[in-house]
């Protein structure tokens, strides 16, 4: 078993940042796929629906993307298209959530005690 140093970032998971969170996943799991190849919001939905069918079993129950309603790059409305996406997968399920703060801008997400919680919780239940 490989050891693996985890970098926990603190603030919330947007359109562009799950591409880095899938990349470090990929490889780590010796998968690469090149940052350069996703650069935006609309290319990281297109990648995972094109890929879903190898990419999803690997993903599932991993996606948790926190994102408030009136993010100051707009990322929010990428976000519901890849939300769309997500909730559609078959074989398998995505199995994560997404959750949209009220009025809140870019970078909104669970921090501190509460995201040392998540984390906690997600390392017991590997």
């Amino acid at each position: 078993m490989k050891h693996v140093t985890w970098w926990w970032l603190s603030t919330a998971v947007s359109a562009v940042l799950i591409v880095v969170l899938i990349n470090l996943w990929i490889q780590m799991n010796e998968f690469v796929i090149e940052p350069t190849q996703l650069v935006s919001e609309q290319e990281t939905n297109e990648y995972l629906q094109k890929n879903w069918s190898w990419l999803g079993p690997k993903l599932k129950g991993k996606l948790h993307i926190y994102i408030g309603d009136m993010d100051t790059f707009y990322l929010n409305n990428a976000v519901v298209l890849l939300e769309e996406f997500l909730e559609s997968t078959k074989n398998p399920y995505y199995d994560g959530t997404v959750e949209y703060a009220d009025r809140k801008p870019h970078c909104w997400g669970p921090r501190g005690a509460e995201l040392l919680k998540m984390f906690e919780i997600h390392i017991l239940l590997q």
